[in-house]
């Protein structure tokens, strides 16, 4: 009688247990909004993409367009396709990293569970961090610079260049130079626009500019510029956002360059137009700033000696490359971020810093490529490389019937080119001058609004 009187204790102590927790778990469920909670997590994850000129399909920056497509964010989320941040992190962090935390996941799989109740909506809410939670607030002002007018991009089998100056859009004339703390391209049009390149080119000694406003013209190709002094300063791909420079820093085009810029089309089936803009936020007073340093550049490919067979992947083959390279500089230099970059072939990248000792320290394990999410990868300590550091660099290619990239149906030999049907091996590295005690200190970065106006 007495096990009987335990074991229907027992019973019902658990029933009351799974009573209580599936009334908190609902009670959870409801206290889980649109507002004050969830909006925080669309905007500091999502919102730096989903902008009028970012580079996803649709905004996330009222609660309206989070419920219009809410089926497609929901779906998307909780498989782990967006945020589409493939990095490795075990190891190394990045300040402006994408990856939601597990707090994040629970809270949203609480809000679906829940019904995506959308609150009380109350002005006096916190703003959500940016997405880079090591941002200050600085003075800035900003200048936008484009083409002299849209132009035509031909229909085409084949990838198309473009060579083209650009010029004040307000029709000022150029400033004396410009103090950049950060740049963002808006390209005119997604459908075509493959990449850009932007340079600093050096003007003829008369004054005149090298290249008249109205010069444009296409190239060969394989994209290959002759050279004239170009200075490259930064770069659009697929998925990128604005490209930072840390606080105290500026990247500089003086009076005597002149800005040119490369974009790459893709091949099209009909005539298309096209009127890219780059938007300079620029530092008014930068005279206490350093200089950011000229992107160190490992690459495959060499604008001044063109050599299509520095990569081949034979057809039906699974390949890996590797660079290794002494990074150029005159002194101990600041890493603050790597930028890498390769086409559809590719499926894993890896970089690692080797000392003069040959002490080693990763830079990036990339698992999973994607050609649509070519992120800026920003360290959130400086990372110190001492005179004479070597980086190696390695990409495994799939040239088979199983990459669904592949953009050959069946699978033919790949070589080095800028076409997009061919392949790319690039890693960009951005670094500043070294000072005593900067690989201790966290980077900072302006804060500077994603939405281009």
């Amino acid at each position: 009688m007495k096990n009987m009187k335990i074991a229907l204790e027992g019973k019902i102590r658990g029933s009351l247990a799974f009573l209580i927790f599936s009334l908190l778990a609902q009670f959870s469920y409801s206290q889980v909004t649109y507002y004050p909670n969830v909006h925080k997590v669309f905007q500091s994850r999502c919102g730096n993409c989903h902008v009028s000129s970012g580079v996803a399909p649709f905004e996330i920056q009222s609660e309206s367009d989070v419920y219009n497509h809410l089926k497609i964010i929901r779906e998307v989320v909780t498989t782990g396709y967006m945020p589409p941040w493939y990095v490795n992190e075990d190891h190394i962090q990045y300040s402006n990293s994408l990856k939601l935390s597990n707090v994040e996941l629970n809270l949203l799989k609480e809000w679906y569970a829940g019904g995506c109740l959308k609150g009380e909506d109350d002005s006096s809410i916190e703003d959500a961090k940016p997405f880079m939670d090591s941002t200050t607030q600085i003075d800035y002002q900003f200048v936008d610079y484009t083409v002299f007018k849209a132009f035509s991009v031909p229909s085409s089998d084949k990838d198309k260049y473009l060579r083209v100056s650009l010029i004040p859009a307000n029709g000022a004339g150029k400033p004396n130079s410009l103090d950049l703390i950060g740049i963002k391209f808006n390209p005119g049009n997604k459908k075509v626009v493959h990449h850009a390149e932007l340079y600093a080119v050096e003007q003829k000694n008369n004054g005149d500019s090298l290249f008249l406003a109205t010069d444009y013209f296409f190239l060969n190709d394989h994209g290959v510029m002759p050279g004239y002094g170009y200075r490259f300063i930064s770069s659009w791909l697929p998925g990128q956002d604005i490209d930072y420079f840390p606080n105290g820093t500026v990247k500089s085009i003086q009076n005597e360059e002149s800005l040119v810029l490369l974009i790459h089309y893709s091949s099209f089936p009909k005539e298309e137009l096209d009127s890219t803009t780059v938007r300079f936020y620029i530092k008014p007073d930068a005279s206490d700033y350093e200089a950011v340093l000229d992107a160190k550049e490992l690459t495959v490919i060499d604008q001044n000696a063109w050599n299509p067979e520095r990569i081949f992947i034979a057809a039906n083959t699974i390949d890996t490359i590797t660079l290794e390279s002494v990074i150029e500089s005159d002194g101990d230099l600041s890493i603050f971020a790597l930028h890498p970059h390769a086409h559809h072939l590719c499926r894993k990248m890896n970089a690692v810093l080797i000392s003069p000792k040959g002490d080693t320290c990763l830079l990036l394990d990339l698992p999973h490529w994607d050609f649509d999410w070519q992120h800026f990868y920003r360290f959130k300590k400086f990372i110190k490389a001492s005179i004479g550091s070597k980086v190696r660099f390695t990409a495994i290619y799939d040239n088979t019937a199983d990459n669904p990239e592949n953009p050959f149906n069946p699978p033919q030999d790949v070589y080095s080119s800028f076409r997009a049907d061919d392949e790319m091996m690039v890693l960009f590295i951005l670094a500043k001058e070294y000072e005593k005690g900067d690989e201790n200190q966290v980077v900072k970065y302006p804060l500077i609004p994603l939405k281009y106006h």
